[in-house]
């Protein structure tokens, strides 16, 4: 009798060995996951940033185009408006 409680408590053993092997590699995978999910998150991350400082660029691009555009456009102005008298003299001389 005292043999079958060796061999049941050397099965037991076993047994315990073999879930404590699983449990390691089941902990083993978590792990790795986890990793690879940071890895991901820290990709998915400098691509929101590379998006967000290109969208930023393209909006400040834009704002200088629309800035030179009305500058541009007063500039235009205020030369019209400096060669109006000039225009007006010349048409006024013309009989």
């Amino acid at each position: 009798m005292l043999s079958l409680d060796v061999d049941e408590s050397d099965g037991e053993i076993e047994w315990a060995e073999q879930m404590a092997e699983l449990e390691a590699r089941k902990a083993a995978d978590a792990a790795a996951k986890a990793r690879q999910a940071i890895q991901e998150a820290k990709v998915a991350q400098e691509r929101h940033w590379e998006e967000r400082q290109k969208e930023l660029a393209e909006k400040t691009q834009l704002e200088a185009e629309e800035k030179a555009r009305v500058e541009a456009e007063e500039q235009a102005l205020v030369e019209a408006e400096e060669r109006a008298p000039l225009k007006a003299a010349k048409v006024a001389m013309w009989p």
